[in-house]
């Protein structure tokens, strides 16, 4: 039996708005990576494994030469069930394109994309290295997957054998990490190591440059990926709300102390700015402030852990030309089934 059986969300949720976000830096970024794909050995795209198909890099990722490997990262596994990130992984993987699953910020996982380089890399010169771009939507954690990479390798030096040179001459600046997404700006490049002697290309979050699906990026900014003010702080928190009240996820309910679960997201923000004394300069509650402080909690994990792309069972996945090159709706699968298309596995 479900917590609170006589609550019924509502049954679905009202679109107001395309949300776009596509800065100018974005645009530079993405012309000088394109003219550096002559220098790498293999891309890294980085994923936030609560939209491991909406946080896709779709069309920059079909601009990368055939010839050139790609290893995709579902990042912030922590953040969603093991059966789901596994189950991501597995679609993916099925689609043809060898899949990781890291919580960089904990280190976890991402010795397997160190170790995936080395097994299936050989670089043309060995004096020059490998040469990786890591490359994804703002906020899914590619510099924190740089850094987490600089660090493994560091500790492995200090507790490798005396005498190894895994690290020789290597800096330990790491790449800059922020809440906010667009704290990457330009194109940069970091050295993991030295033996085996690997760089990282270090790049812009870059999102869709154009969608007519008003989910996709409300999705994106929920997780964190479009700046809150651009796409609408209560917009989103609503758009939050009804996707834990969907999966009946009322763990909001226990954490803001609130006495049942509510469809509107107004009354909760008000109800806890008003219990955390969250104060306008007139001494008068700020909604917007709890709207803020909710969005916090979800994107922390602490309301649960969920993922909002539904992912198909193996029998409903399309082949994948059946929907090759289609950039928007409609699809395959029903309003509330995800992926939209094979974009994500293209």
């Amino acid at each position: 039996m479900h917590r609170f059986p006589a609550f019924v969300p509502r049954g679905e949720f009202r679109y107001d708005k395309v949300i776009h976000w596509y800065p100018g830096h974005m645009a530079n970024a993405r012309v000088k990576m394109e003219k550096r794909f002559k220098f790498i050995d293999f891309v890294v795209e980085v994923r936030d494994a609560r939209a491991p198909f909406t946080s896709a890099s779709y069309q920059f990722t079909r601009q990368i030469p055939k010839d050139i490997k790609r290893l995709i990262v579902l990042n912030k596994v922590d953040l969603v069930s093991e059966k789901l990130a596994h189950r991501a992984q597995e679609i993916i993987e099925d689609a043809g394109f060898p899949c990781v699953l890291t919580s960089a910020s904990t280190n976890r996982g991402t010795a397997k994309v160190h170790e995936w380089a080395v097994k299936h890399i050989r670089p043309d010169y060995k004096t020059i290295g490998i040469w990786v771009m890591v490359c994804g939507v703002p906020n899914a954690g590619k510099s924190t997957v740089i850094n987490s990479l600089k660090r493994l390798a560091f500790a492995a030096a200090k507790y490798g054998r005396p005498g190894n040179q895994i690290v020789k001459d290597v800096r330990r600046t790491e790449s800059a990490v922020g809440i906010l997404p667009g704290v990457t700006k330009d194109v940069g490049f970091f050295q993991i190591s030295n033996k085996p002697r690997i760089y990282c290309i270090d790049t812009p979050g870059i999102t869709l440059k154009k969608t007519i699906d008003p989910e996709t990026n409300l999705k994106m900014a929920a997780l964190g990926s479009i700046l809150d003010y651009w796409a609408g702080e209560m917009y989103i928190a609503d758009y939050v709300l009804h996707q834990l009240n969907c999966r009946r996820l009322y763990r909001y309910v226990d954490v803001l102390g609130l006495t049942g679960p509510s469809d509107d997201i107004k009354y909760i923000s008000s109800f806890t700015a008003q219990t955390l004394k969250m104060v306008r300069p007139d001494k008068v509650p700020d909604p917007l402030a709890g709207c803020r402080f909710f969005l916090q909690l979800f994107r922390g994990g602490h309301l649960g852990k969920v993922c909002l792309d539904q992912l198909p069972d193996s029998a409903s996945m399309p082949r994948r030309h059946d929907d090759h090159g289609r950039e928007e709706p409609p699809a395959p699968w029903d309003i509330f089934e995800y992926p939209k298309s094979t974009r994500a596995l293209e």
